[in-house]
């Protein structure tokens, strides 16, 4: 740790020297250089937040639209070996879009639990 603290006194040292000597015009000119170095940063690091946020909302809507089709395909393809009787019964008292209710039911589920969880996630941007 002192080799490190040494380096900087030493840079230090000769910065302070170099601004000793220097001129106005000089002066203005590291101080715009430093402006645009600093603002360089602050950009770089804005947009690298936006894309980690941007990520993190594509991950969610991806694993929404997997919860969407897992759900679909589930009742989809979901047979019982029933007789007749009993399915013809069902078949009377279900809508024929039965599959579509319980997808918008199961996806509102689905959905309460992702705005619940979003703000522990996207809180860490």
């Amino acid at each position: 740790m002192a080799a490190p603290l040494a380096l900087l006194a030493r840079a230090g040292s000769t910065v302070g020297r170099s601004l000793g000597n220097m001129t106005k015009r000089s002066f203005w000119q590291l101080s715009r250089m430093v402006f645009f170095v600093e603002l360089f940063v602050y950009f770089r690091r804005l947009f690298f937040r936006i894309a980690w946020l941007a990520t993190k909302i594509g991950m969610f809507l991806y694993l929404f639209e997997q919860a969407i089709q897992a759900v679909e395909l589930l009742f989809s393809t979901f047979a019982a070996p029933l007789p007749s009787e009993l399915s013809n019964g069902i078949a009377l008292v279900l809508p024929s879009n039965f599959t579509a209710c319980i997808t918008a039911i199961l996806t509102t589920k689905f959905i309460f639990f992702v705005l619940s969880v979003k703000d522990r996630v996207l809180s860490s941007v």
